[in-house]
């Protein structure tokens, strides 16, 4: 078979490496000159020396990433454990905890305020607690993250001082309101597999070794072409790209699904398409100390500053102990949506990205994208955004792995008709 992809993300080289190694031809469509996955990263100079840096950075774990690390498994990816070190602090650079363990607070933890230490860490484990039962019980499938805590009687201080800083700019990535909405029952779950894992770790080499490795062999790699559109046809799918037309037998859209819709309106996939929602999220790789906190003693790998009125956070990530087999002596740092402005002087480089915003209606939104697959098609859609679950590299790749899967069994029933 002859398959068109169009997008480079995760989702879009899962697709494309597991159809190249089942011998169909492959073509992938990437609007920028370099591939999606690896298109922000950047190599930074700083003192002689030269290193490479992931924008975002990425990170995973065996149990919220089970699909992602066999797929790294299989081709070879290597990686190493991430130092979970974690300060909470304001933007004034006050720091009031630190934390030896991020993704497990009440273990080996030092408060920088006893009082708020204790507070939070209880509340912590409580969280966990309560949160594990509740999932085996079975928590009501419209119940928000926001509800759920104010049932519960979550203090307010560990929800606006812990909590929402720590989910907003690491794993689910999203304003506070966003996250007061997202479905208590995704979240309690992410949180389980955080708190149960022994390791956060991420890719040795970083992405772009991945990308690499999942196009290996693949040559029809058209970067800088733009897709216009595509519809079914009775030839297949026809594919019109820089004022080109080709016809394939397949069309795997790997793009946000607002963008997807628009390059293929004319399937019963539209409506679903349409109901999905982003948010901007900025990253900013930069060398300010301003935004990290004031004492150097306090900086951790993952450092969340909240803004005075506690309405939101940044994180920055200290790179050099992120990773730690840099040798730079100047400090480098990734800070994501950051809520101060660092030194124009001192930026590296600047990424407006885009993520998902789940909310309960985005469980129907899965419904009907999973029903327009199982009925049969040419063109299809996977992303981070298709599956259930906090849109993260781990949905991209099931959404592809699914959507591949079909394809290939349809394959097999017309040869076997025919």
């Amino acid at each position: 078979m002859k398959i068109a992809i169009v997008g480079s993300g995760i989702a879009g080289l899962t697709a494309a490496y597991r159809l190249h190694q089942s011998g169909q031809q492959v073509a992938i469509f990437e609007k920028e000159n370099s591939l999606g996955m690896d298109a922000h990263s950047r190599t930074i100079d700083v003192g002689g020396h030269s290193v490479r840096a992931d924008v975002p950075s990425r990170m995973f774990n065996e149990l919220e990433w089970p699909s992602l690390l066999r797929l790294y498994r299989k081709i070879g990816v290597a990686f190493k454990p991430v130092s979970p070190t974690q300060s909470f602090g304001w933007l004034n650079g006050k720091t009031y905890l630190k934390l030896s363990t991020a993704n497990r607070p009440w273990l080996l933890a030092k408060s920088i305020l006893d009082s708020r230490f204790g507070k939070l860490v209880k509340e912590a484990r409580r969280l966990n607690h309560q949160g594990n039962e509740d999932l085996i019980a079975g928590i009501a499938p419209d119940q928000t993250f926001d509800s759920y805590l104010e049932h519960h009687e979550f203090d307010t201080e560990f929800v606006q001082q812990f909590l929402f800083p720590t989910l907003s700019s690491t794993l689910l990535t999203c304003s506070y309101q966003a996250l007061e909405n997202y479905p208590a029952s995704i979240v309690l779950a992410a949180l389980k597999n955080l708190a149960d894992a022994p390791q956060l770790l991420r890719s040795t080499l970083g992405t772009r070794d991945v990308v690499n490795r999942l196009t290996q062999g693949i040559g029809d790699l058209r970067l800088g072409t733009m897709v216009e559109n595509a519809k079914q046809t009775e030839n297949g799918v026809e594919v019109r790209f820089n004022g080109q037309v080709e016809f394939f037998d397949h069309l795997i859209v790997a793009t946000q699904a607002s963008h997807a819709h628009r390059i293929a309106p004319d399937t019963s996939a539209q409506s679903a398409l349409e109901s999905f929602h982003y948010e901007d999220v900025h990253v900013v790789v930069h060398r300010d100390e301003a935004l990290m906190p004031a004492k150097r003693s306090d900086w951790s790998t993952f450092n969340m500053i909240s803004a005075n009125d506690s309405a939101t956070a940044m994180c920055s990530v200290y790179l050099n102990q992120f990773h730690d087999e840099w040798s730079l002596e100047t400090p480098v740092f990734q800070t994501i949506n950051p809520i101060a402005t660092p030194d124009p002087d001192s930026v590296i480089s600047s990424a407006a990205l885009q993520r998902p915003v789940v909310k309960n209606e985005s469980k129907g939104s899965w419904e009907q994208l999973k029903d327009y697959h199982h009925r049969g098609s040419t063109i299809w859609f996977v992303g981070s955004y298709a599956v259930a679950g906090v849109p993260l590299l781990e949905s991209g790749v099931k959404s592809s792995e699914s959507v591949v899967q079909q394809i290939l069994n349809s394959s097999q029933v017309v040869a076997a008709e025919s």
